[in-house]
């Protein structure tokens, strides 16, 4: 299990690709007085990095547990210092990702995958990290067996209406319509807020929740 959160973790790492000891332009280019930055560095960091970024204004803090990045809300007065720390090797702007959805069982063959490999997912734990799921909706009773709200939005209802469709599409089971895998139990985590938005710490966070609690597959259609 170690292994699998180091190489997932180091995919996200990669496709996040960062120049050693650079700070991003759009880092500071901004008429706001604080930015929500991503910081890499040398080596995992944990609560007294918290600490001092919190003492230069910082807020909002995310420190990894598995990997060397912190996020934080920072004034932008203070980017600078903190890139010229020894072992810091980049600052740069959190990227926003944005909740898209553009696939669906029969354009997957989830129908005849099912039917083929005699499978439904039964005992397998799938995490969906996206706008949140309602899961109350008639077809997702029952499937839902733990939730997290990684937004702020103080709630893991779908109100963007985006995740429902995507766990919909894994393990929905009505009178005309089935999933990809009916027999998956569903882990909610809420990474996109209520206006379709959710920074890559959340992302992170969502990812390091799923891991932690066993989900052998990740759904994140954003």
């Amino acid at each position: 299990m170690r292994a699998n959160k180091m190489l997932l973790l180091g995919v996200f790492l990669l496709v996040n690709v960062l120049v050693v000891g650079a700070i991003s332009s759009d880092a500071l280019d901004s008429k706001d007085a604080t930015k929500r930055v991503i910081i890499q560095f040398d080596v995992k960091q944990g609560a007294e990095t918290d600490q001092e970024l919190k003492r230069l204004g910082c807020t909002d803090t995310f420190v990894s547990q598995l990997i060397p990045i912190v996020a934080a809300k920072c004034p932008k007065n203070s980017i600078n210092s903190i890139a010229k720390r020894k072992d810091v090797k980049s600052v740069r702007d959190e990227t926003v990702y944005h909740a898209l959805l553009d696939q669906s069982v029969p354009q997957i063959n989830g129908t005849l995958a099912r039917s083929t490999f005699g499978v439904n997912g039964s005992g397998v734990k799938v995490a969906v990290l996206d706008s949140g799921i309602n899961a109350s909706h008639q077809s997702l009773v029952g499937r839902v067996i733990l939730e997290h709200d990684f937004t702020g939005s103080g709630t893991t209802d779908d109100i963007f209406d985006h995740g429902t469709p995507v766990a919909c599409a894994i393990a929905c089971v009505n009178d005309t319509y089935v999933g990809v895998a009916p027999g998956a139990s569903l882990l909610n985590g809420k990474v996109i807020n209520d206006a379709g938005q959710g920074g890559e710490s959340n992302i992170l966070a969502g990812i390091e929740w799923a891991l932690d609690n066993g989900a052998r597959v990740i759904s994140m259609s954003i």
